[in-house]
């Protein structure tokens, strides 16, 4: 732990966003950062800190390790479930270079990896940091002891102690100034083997006020003030640089969770896209497009292209038991509409839940292909295991770190074998990515998709093959023993 004479020299933070290799289309094809940072970064200068803000998608981090340490007393480590283990490789190559920095972790579930991340940092902020990364620079900068601030996780006496109390939300204007390499093509090639053209990231809400089984996010629906959010368009429009208008997408898990407040937003963002040109895709939900006929036209004027839409199944059973609220009737609607008003429907689906089957598990590609669909299909990620080796309540997973970030399968269902779910997810992406698909597809956006989907798979398919081989083995040496 560094001495308390570094804690009076905090005016600056560095904040790093790890970044791993992931088999999704949009972050293979798109340098795309998450909107945490920058929005952080407009906290943080309203309560006087200054930052810099790194991110492996834009930059090679790298060459910047040295001067980080040396530059900036403190660093905050953006976590997500599938970059932890990067997130403690560049924890280590700072402290190795500056043993007295201040390494904070922080993101929505960093507290489900708290011990790892502290073997290699100093404190954790679980969820949401706008108050509290502040709360907790300004305790190290007073010689206070940090234990009242909210969501903070650390290592005390020996064992981990993690604050009782709840951090409040705020709002603030996000700031793209702060992030090094921001609105160009990234340093960082693409799976194609070109440079990254930029994919911007803004958010009007977090949580969720839906209650799927499947999904780890937080269930508790902040908006932000809609002209922040218009703001953040405005500034990344103008930092933008290149010869085609900027692409955006809206990365809120539940857009449609208060319908007023999403329309106020999107008939803002039409008023600002009379003046400046840009396209726009956004997660969303099927029962609002059946419930709300003014939607799709709202959405094109708003300058919507694509709704990546949670379809997640092929089976009433097992979006029954998944507590979706939608049926395969819905999905079906919901598809239907967008075509109709020109919007391409990107669907998103999860394979090998306790409730699939073989069969039920094909049927999603059968769906797909039937449907003419661009979509992803992942195996379930199960998030992290007990003491005992599964979660509570939950199936039992292979991997803790894979979660939604990998075609290879890391969870053992109740109704087939790992090796039995990854054979037919190969099986069903030899069908949904082959290039001859492309030509079946109804859109230029959707043969466009596709072919990039062709495209990728090539170097994606043998990573899950290998796998494949590896979960046989697992299972053979484990009748074994």
């Amino acid at each position: 732990m560094p001495d308390s004479a570094v804690f009076n020299k905090i005016s600056r933070i560095a904040l790093i966003e790890p970044a791993v290799r992931c088999e999704c289309l949009t972050s293979e094809i798109f340098a795309q950062i998450r909107a945490s940072l920058p929005f952080l970064a407009g906290a943080l200068s309203a309560a006087g800190y200054g930052c810099g803000i790194y991110c492996e998608e834009l930059i090679d981090l790298r060459p910047h390790i040295s001067k980080i340490a040396s530059a900036f007393p403190a660093a905050g480590i953006s976590v997500t479930i599938n970059t932890v283990r990067r997130a403690i490789e560049i924890a280590r190559s700072l402290k190795k270079s500056n043993p007295e920095i201040i390494i904070i972790f922080g993101g929505s579930l960093a507290a489900s990896f708290a011990g790892e991340l502290l073997a290699a940092g100093d404190y954790c902020l679980n969820g949401r940091a706008e108050t509290t990364l502040p709360m907790l620079l300004n305790a190290l900068n007073a010689g206070r002891a940090p234990d009242e601030i909210p969501n903070l996780i650390r290592i005390s006496e020996g064992k981990i102690f993690k604050s009782e109390r709840e951090a409040a939300a705020a709002d603030f204007k996000s700031d793209y100034s702060a992030v090094l390499n921001f609105g160009n093509f990234s340093e960082k090639r693409s799976i194609l083997h070109f440079n990254k053209p930029p994919l911007y990231s803004v958010f009007a809400s977090t949580g969720c006020v839906n209650s799927c089984r499947f999904c780890v996010s937080e269930k508790k629906y902040i908006k932000r003030r809609p002209e922040n959010v218009i703001d953040d368009f405005k500034n990344i429009i103008r930092i933008h640089k290149g010869f085609f208008p900027p692409r955006f997408m809206l990365v809120d898990d539940c857009a449609f969770g208060d319908a007023g407040y999403l329309k106020n937003i999107l008939s803002q963002l039409a008023a600002l896209r009379k003046k400046n040109n840009f396209s726009l895709m956004m997660q969303f939900h099927v029962l609002p497009l059946l419930k709300d006929p003014s939607l799709p036209e709202l959405f094109k004027r708003a300058g919507v292209s694509t709704l990546l839409i949670g379809f997640e199944s092929a089976s009433d059973v097992s979006l029954r038991r998944e507590r979706k609220g939608t049926t395969v009737n819905q999905n079906i609607k919901a598809i239907e509409i967008c075509r109709r008003h020109g919007i391409t429907p990107y669907g998103y689906f999860v394979a090998g839940f306790d409730s699939d089957s073989a069969e039920s598990v094909k049927d999603i590609f059968n769906f797909i292909s039937q449907h003419s669909l661009a979509a992803q299909v992942l195996p379930v990620g199960v998030m992290k295991t007990s003491g005992a080796g599964s979660r509570s309540g939950g199936p039992e997973t292979l991997d803790p770190y894979s979660f939604g970030a990998s075609m290879k399968v890391s969870h053992i269902p109740e109704n087939m074998a790992p090796w039995v779910l990854q054979e037919i997810l190969i099986e069903g992406y030899d069908r949904i990515y082959s290039f001859s698909r492309a030509a079946m597809m109804k859109t230029f956006r959707e043969k466009l998709y596709n072919l990039f989907f062709s495209l990728c798979y090539l170097k994606w398919r043998p990573g899950p093959v290998k796998h494949l081989n590896y979960l046989k083995l697992l299972q053979r040496f484990s009748k074994r023993s």
